[in-house]
């Protein structure tokens, strides 16, 4: 999707000023179905916010497109919550049916999550009976420390991270239980996780960390010849060669680890600033086109108000994943008004391409149909927002290999012309930004004066 027309037309309006009304921005080129889903992506809404959702519902409502989006990013329970107040204080201003055909799909997801913590609690006995440390995250333990209630976001799988030295005894552990393999040997390496699927239909799938981000390309192909697990070299936190481009080390998070009293067991979780860098790496992954992503950087930064922002700041510098940072940072604060300190919204602000690749997600997340072409999104908008020139010539040489059609010279070409065109459109628009803000916007102007 080319941004041109919107750089003639939208650029002053949505990057004319950083604190600009968030609600009047999305009112000008977001749908009304969008920002109903929106206002109710929260756990808690104010009186404002209440009659914002009131007066919303009062309006002409595609209701069925309100669901979709709702359950295509996997918000589909907070939407059901925040009707639902609503519909108790105002019996009919919500369809009926619209509100029961929402019910039963979010008490299936309620279900899933029940099951998930069931599983997961006897995965849990069974580590610390064979003196196993692990961490779970995301999913159910996220849930209910950043929510507060298993009825509140949907859940998938069951993540866990578990030391190097534990990793084949856990595994092991699992399978014994009546887990079975998905892959095997040099895709474990290379992910550094192993992914088991469910005992039974009803059970969920379950992904054992050693890391959390996965390791190099090259690692993979060299491993293909058997299991390499006990090969340190082959597991350090290189990134050659893989649209990462960066490593967590996760020795750290033990250390800074915390520990909640949970019946006769503690579990251990993750520090807020730690949770917060997880939620930032799985956004990365899907490219912040989900918007349960951004909802859980937003519920976050309102759980934990008293992080350590500048230990966040040197981790995202350090990792080299900054720019990738700060657009789910500029999604959370222009859709979900989130509440970030005033230094961060100076950052989001510095970065003329993350406006633009913000604006261009916003318009994606909501297009009335799921895009076919996110692929080759990820592939630019991943190029796009590298911190560095050398990580974006290492991620070029990822990118021809991936676009390269081994026999089919002109389909290959004609990718590789079309991801350079789109980049540079992209980046013609980052430099009309800039433009613009140096010639001062309209709105700029009316409020100095």
């Amino acid at each position: 999707m080319e941004l041109t027309n919107f750089a003639r037309v939208r650029l002053a309006q949505d990057f004319g000023s950083m604190f600009d009304n968030t609600r009047n921005k999305l009112n000008r080129d977001i749908p009304r179905e969008a920002r109903l889903v929106l206002c109710c992506a929260h756990v808690s809404l104010n009186a404002d916010s209440m009659q914002y959702l009131r007066d919303l519902v009062a309006q002409d409502v595609d209701w069925s497109f309100v669901r979709i989006i709702a359950v295509r990013h996997k918000i589909a329970q907070l939407l059901y919550h925040n009707l639902d107040r609503l519909a108790s204080a105002y019996p009919d201003c919500i369809p009926k049916d619209f509100m029961r055909g929402l019910k039963e799909y979010v008490d299936s997801c309620t279900a899933h999550n029940n099951q998930n913590m069931k599983e997961l609690s006897d995965i849990l006995k069974q580590f610390h009976a064979s003196d196993i440390a692990v961490i779970p995250f995301k999913g159910v333990t996220f849930a209910l420390r950043m929510h507060g209630s298993l009825n509140l976001r949907q859940c998938g799988d069951i993540d866990l991270l578990v030391k190097r030295k534990d990793f084949l005894r856990a595994k092991d552990i699992l399978i014994r239980s009546g887990y079975d393999h998905t892959y095997f040997g040099h895709h474990e390496v290379a992910t550094a996780q192993a992914q088991l699927t469910g005992k039974t239909n009803q059970s969920s799938p379950v992904d054992l960390h050693y890391g959390i981000t996965p390791y190099c390309y090259p690692v993979m192909r060299e491993a293909q010849g058997g299991s390499v697990l006990e090969r340190k070299d082959w597991n350090r936190p290189v990134t050659n060669l893989t649209h990462w481009l960066f490593c967590l080390n996760c020795d750290p998070l033990w250390k800074r680890a915390e520990s909640t009293k949970a019946g006769e067991m503690n579990v251990q979780h993750f520090s807020a600033e730690d949770e917060l860098l997880v939620a930032i790496i799985q956004g990365i992954k899907d490219s912040w086109l989900n918007l349960k992503r951004v909802c859980d950087l937003d519920q976050i930064v309102r759980s934990k108000p008293n992080m350590n922002w500048g230990f966040i700041a040197g981790q995202m510098k350090d990792m080299r994943f900054r720019k990738k940072a700060l657009l789910g940072f500029r999604l959370a604060h222009d859709l979900l008004e989130t509440p970030f300190p005033v230094p961060v919204l100076n950052d989001i602000q510095s970065s003329r391409i993350v406006c633009v690749l913000a604006l261009d997600i916003r318009h994606r997340i909501f297009s009335v149909s799921e895009l076919q072409d996110r692929g080759f999104f990820r592939l630019w908008s991943h190029y796009l927002s590298m911190d560095s020139c050398s990580d974006r010539f290492r991620f070029l040489i990822y990118v021809y290999r991936t676009l390269w059609v081994t026999g089919k010279w002109r389909i290959t070409l004609s990718n590789l012309l079309r991801f350079h065109r789109t980049v540079i459109v992209q980046q013609t628009n980052a430099a009309l930004v800039s433009l613009q803000e140096r010639r001062g916007s309209p709105q700029q102007s009316a409020h100095e004066s």
